[in-house]
């Protein structure tokens, strides 16, 4: 019997050393073998671009709708092919878990890697979702890699861990942060970036007004009445320096009216409005207090138009002043905001003034359904900048055709149609009951 079991010992050895029977290293190494061309073919599929699909031309000249509606299907259920294969390959990679992680960043690396790889690579990390996976994620994101940022925003639901990119220095990367962290309660450390990005002025201009706004935002939406005071005179030092910002003075953008300066107090104003128990501060800095330092200027009126939209009727004639100052006519989206503020705290007394806006209020719009131009007169204002608008009417005769309105006068209407119903309400209710 201990013979039989020495001779059946022997042939098993044997079987093994000419590979017969694979031992677990032998096993192990083919095993690593197949999964490196298996991350390989993997990695080749999202290298691939996705091929352009031309529509003939005889297609495009094509009528019959019923005939182009079938082609464009087809096309569209053959984008949708390849984009499933790119799915089913993603999947798979994420499926191998942190395994994976080191070769895929190690392409991202290469200075040869595909531009196509790259996007799908970072939604491979985002699918593993592992503490690994997203650390990697976050430092791709911080070092400015908007679309690591979107990956990353989109697992990360602890706004703690989202916070952490407001470490970066780059603009897209730090929009994106901050519109993540609205209604987020906002502690002294995250206070202290706002801050800092409410005084924004080392981008491109454009981008330094609508970081300040952004970041009003989030203090604006914060649930808490926690440093309301700070977050007041965060705003408040925001606004008194928009005024010397480069390009204050240009045009916004092509389909909104307003300056730069112009809609950026529109915006702060607004965060104002929301920060929860701010109403003591806004009146401590413009209420007249022996000692204390008050808002003056520009500043002065958001804050008189934030109070108003709060509901303080106290402003009223200060707010009416404000409205009728020459000196801010062409302050479109500022004046809009503050006399739609008469729908908070309007009454008939405020009628007669809402009534003369709307009769005479010089601010006219023309819109060709695409840029707008704002005028007073037959001349353009607002209109200054790399965004400006060429108008010349003897020559292009589109802007006699333009579509026109006064949205001051729009603002003053709306307003005055709302005191109306509640004082006609009011009337109502004091009528006796049969």
């Amino acid at each position: 019997m201990v013979k039989q079991i020495t001779i059946y010992v022997v042939l098993l050895i044997a079987m093994v050393s000419i590979g017969a029977i694979p031992t677990n290293v032998r096993g192990s190494e083919n095993s690593d073998h197949d999964r490196e061309a298996e991350i390989a073919r993997l990695f080749d599929v999202l290298s691939t671009k996705i091929p352009s699909i031309p529509v003939p031309p005889e297609i495009q000249k094509e009528k019959n709708m019923t005939i182009r509606k079938q082609y464009f299907e087809k096309r569209q259920k053959q984008f949708e092919e390849i984009n499933a294969k790119f799915d089913k390959a993603i999947a798979e990679l994420a499926a191998m878990g942190d395994t994976v992680i080191e070769p895929l960043t190690g392409k991202l690396r290469r200075k040869d890697s595909s531009p196509s790889f790259g996007p799908r690579a970072l939604r491979v990390l985002a699918k593993i979702g592992t503490p690994k996976a997203r650390q990697i994620l976050l430092e791709m994101s911080i070092r400015g890699n908007g679309v690591a940022a979107n990956r990353y925003l989109e697992i990360t639901k602890n706004k703690e861990d989202i916070t952490k990119l407001l470490v970066s220095k780059n603009p897209d990367v730090l929009s994106k942060t901050l519109k993540s962290l609205r209604g987020v309660p906002i502690n002294a450390k995250l206070l202290k970036r706002l801050e800092e990005l409410l005084q924004a002025k080392q981008y491109h201009p454009i981008i330094n007004f609508s970081m300040r706004w952004k970041a009003a935002k989030v203090m604006g939406a914060d649930p808490s009445e926690a440093y309301a005071r700070e977050k007041v005179l965060a705003i408040i030092e925001s606004l008194k320096t928009v005024k010397q910002l480069p390009m204050a003075n240009d045009r916004f953008q092509y389909d909104r009216g307003g300056t730069c300066a112009d809609n950026t107090y529109y915006h702060l104003i607004k965060a104002l409005v929301k920060i929860k128990g701010a109403d003591v501060y806004l009146q401590e800095i413009t209420n007249q207090v022996i000692g204390k330092p008050q808002v003056i200027g520009k500043p002065r009126m958001c804050v008189v138009i934030a109070r108003a939209h709060r509901g303080d009727a106290s402003v009223k004639s200060e707010l009416r002043n404000i409205l009728k100052d020459p000196n801010n006519v062409t302050m479109t989206m500022m004046r809009c905001l503050g006399t739609g503020a008469f729908e908070r705290i309007g009454t008939i007394d405020d009628l007669p003034f809402l009534r003369e806006l709307l009769r005479t209020d010089p601010i006219k719009v023309l819109n060709r359904g695409g840029p707008i131009l704002e005028m007073i007169g037959n001349k353009p204002i607002n209109n200054t900048g790399e965004r400006a608008v060429i108008y010349e009417p003897q020559l292009d005769p589109g802007w006699a055709k333009a579509d026109r309105w006064f949205p001051v006068r729009g603002a003053a209407n709306r307003a005055i149609e709302l005191i109306e119903k509640k004082n006609k309400e009011k009337q109502i209710d004091k009528m006796p009951k049969e």
